[in-house]
């Protein structure tokens, strides 16, 4: 829908919304114009645009689903045992929406074991992160930092960890 957009207003697909954006959507799956204004890069200008048709679509996908749905068919492969390449096929989606699953039930305070997910090293790399560039809750800034170093899906698993941290510390 985003390239159809694009092509319509002779603009990159980037500029009608980000991977990020997009991400997001997956994640929350809004279904009021209210909830589309809660995804991370949409303001009220694109909101205006595009809520309408997005909503719908959301709507239409998530049809007979609740929200809750998606995150608990994740984790339940999870704790049978499944990879994040064997849930990503099995459920038929990425295996960054896998990390991303994962990441919304770790912030939702799942226990989930961090290090069956990211090794040692990528913990300690964000942890190094976090003292250079300083805790922030967007992905953004750590995206940069590791410039595609470490894969998304775990930068979002990592920060969810790091999150619940910090609310459980204070």
């Amino acid at each position: 829908m985003r390239k159809s957009i694009a092509t319509q207003i002779k603009k990159p697909a980037f500029v009608v919304f980000s991977d990020a954006t997009l991400l997001d959507m997956c994640e929350t799956l809004p279904v009021s114009y209210e909830e589309f204004l809660t995804i991370t890069g949409v303001g009220d200008h694109k909101a205006n645009l595009y809520a309408g048709i997005f909503t719908e679509a959301i709507k239409k996908f998530a049809s007979g689903k609740t929200k809750g749905d998606t995150y608990q068919e994740t984790m339940a492969l999870y704790t049978s045992g499944k990879t994040i390449s064997e849930i990503a096929s099995i459920r038929q989606i990425q295996g960054i929406t896998v990390y991303s699953h994962l990441a919304h039930l770790i912030s939702k305070g799942y226990k989930l074991n961090i290090r069956e997910l990211v090794s040692d090293e990528e913990l300690n790399c964000m942890n190094k992160a976090i003292i250079e560039i300083g805790f922030v809750t967007a992905l953004k800034p750590y995206q940069e930092y590791f410039k595609q170093n470490i894969d998304l899906g775990k930068l979002r698993v990592m920060l969810s960890y790091f999150k619940l941290q910090e609310v459980e510390e204070a």
